[in-house]
């Protein structure tokens, strides 16, 4: 076949696969699933921004913290230099001192006395220069003893330091991905028509609320003071005492520790379970929350893996439940209250049932 015909139907086929593939989708043409499932989206990329910071500013003040330790640490080596420079100067004058005596000994002044009260004389001199001389080597071998130790003090500071700065310069990233997450999904709620952007920003700002607020009420419940927290029931088991609190006991802490963007907050106890239900302040629109209930005995936390989330009979799916469930975003330490070690912690119908570790009892 003639070359330069089969060029041309080369042509003719790249424009044809290039005629028939589609056209790229829009870059922000809008959220492809539902206003639910977008609105999770946004909602659980907002608690991690949340999250992240607060430990990227613990960071911060954990490095500032260590360079404070460090500052210090180095003011007080450059003191132990000094000092162990002065013991020094004063040892290699007196070094000095005995070297332009010339060939004279301590034992020639001894032995040089004319009377024994000359000799009395002689040896409470030569006894006071021997134990000068012992004081400034003790002195000497310690203060290069406590700059060592200083060294290595402000070497391990040192490499604390770089740890914290490594981790809060991960956490800077982290934080910066995900703002960049919540700049794509607000161009994509700018491009959906604005009733629909709106509806989704206000839910956003109730949901928000929400879930800061049972952040808020679980922070501070673990803040409360111990004695807070009164047992309604003890029992001996084979595992252990069991101490058992009552659900209007809970919700009484609870109500203590309330925060302020909820106007109500209670939970009912099942086997194995949880709901946390009340109502957020101002609006008061009804929410709840349904999970397992779980212990970390490692930590001392009792958790709740939520299965449903709803705010006024809207409930919420996909990322946001995964992001609470892995987070332990309700988690509640019981070591706060319970200065035993704890066993196991485990949900009855209408109770919450602490085993306390049999060798942690004070009798």
């Amino acid at each position: 076949m003639n070359p330069a015909r089969l060029k041309t139907l080369a042509a003719c086929l790249l424009a044809c696969q290039l005629f028939l593939l589609p056209a790229p989708r829009p870059a922000c043409a809008g959220p492809p699933e539902s206003p639910a499932v977008f609105l999770s989206r946004m909602l659980a990329v907002e608690l991690q921004i949340k999250a992240v910071r607060e430990r990227e500013e613990e960071k911060a003040r954990q490095v500032e913290s260590l360079r404070a330790k460090i500052l210090t640490a180095q003011n007080e080596l450059q003191s132990r230099r000094q000092q162990l420079a002065a013991a020094q100067k004063a040892f290699l004058r007196q070094l000095s001192f005995f070297y332009r005596l010339g060939p004279a000994s301590l034992l020639g002044v001894l032995l040089g006395a004319e009377s024994f009260g000359d000799f009395v004389n002689r040896s409470f001199f030569v006894g006071a220069l021997l134990a000068r001389q012992v004081r400034l080597v003790e002195s000497i071998r310690q203060h290069a003893a406590s700059i060592a130790e200083r060294l290595g003090e402000l070497e391990k500071l040192e490499s604390d330091l770089a740890g914290e700065l490594e981790a809060q310069r991960l956490l800077l990233a982290r934080l910066e991905r995900l703002r960049n997450d919540k700049a794509l999904l607000e161009e994509q709620l700018r491009s959906l028509p604005p009733p629909l952007a709106r509806e989704l920003l206000e839910t956003s700002r109730r949901w928000a609320g929400l879930l800061f607020g049972l952040q808020g009420t679980m922070a501070r419940l673990g803040e409360l003071p111990a004695g807070t927290l009164t047992a309604d029931r003890f029992s001996l088991t084979a595992s252990g005492m069991v101490v058992e609190i009552s659900e209007s006991t809970l919700n009484r802490l609870l109500d203590l520790a309330r925060d302020g963007a909820l106007e109500a907050v209670s939970v009912r106890l099942s086997p194995g379970g949880a709901t946390v239900e009340g109502r957020l302040a101002g609006g008061g629109e009804p929410f709840y929350l349904e999970g397992e209930l779980g212990f970390d005995r490692r930590e001392g936390v009792v958790y709740l893996s939520p299965r449903a989330i709803g705010l006024q009979g809207q409930a919420l799916e996909g990322e946001l439940l995964d992001f609470l469930a892995a987070s332990r975003f309700l988690a509640w330490r019981v070591g706060d209250f319970a200065p035993l070690e704890v066993a196991s912690v485990t949900a009855t119908q209408g109770r919450l049932a602490i085993t306390l570790a049999g060798r942690s009892f004070p009798f």
